[in-house]
């Protein structure tokens, strides 16, 4: 057996949120889940990450104020992510490829931690 499991997660795990404690410590939780996960199932050839997105543009910026979103946007070198940006690098995590990159965070945040 061989297999992948890629946890969505977001930045906001590392980096806070004010407003969504519960979030943020849900998907702070990912992390540990698969750095377990991937000692639980290293017997059955399966490997883990996580995939902390940063800014994704799905609509959801517009409950912003005009403010606040412009003051988040201006934090990332790289603008807000299309989904399908996230959804190719998801799909090469669970690729053969990303074969050994396991129990570990990748943070897709176009640069907002520079």
């Amino acid at each position: 057996r061989r297999g992948r499991l890629v946890y969505i997660s977001s930045i906001s795990a590392a980096l806070g949120n004010s407003g969504q404690a519960g979030y943020a410590a849900s998907k702070a939780g990912l992390d540990g889940l698969a750095r377990s996960v991937s000692q639980e199932y290293a017997r059955y050839g399966i490997g883990t990450c996580v995939l902390a997105a940063g800014l994704i543009d799905i609509g959801l910026g517009s409950r912003l104020g005009e403010r606040d979103q412009q003051a988040k946007l201006s934090r990332v070198l790289h603008g807000a992510a299309h989904p399908r940006d996230i959804a190719g690098i998801a799909a090469f995590l669970a690729s053969p490829a990303a074969a050994y990159i396991n129990a570990t965070t990748v943070s897709a945040d176009g640069g907002v931690r520079f």
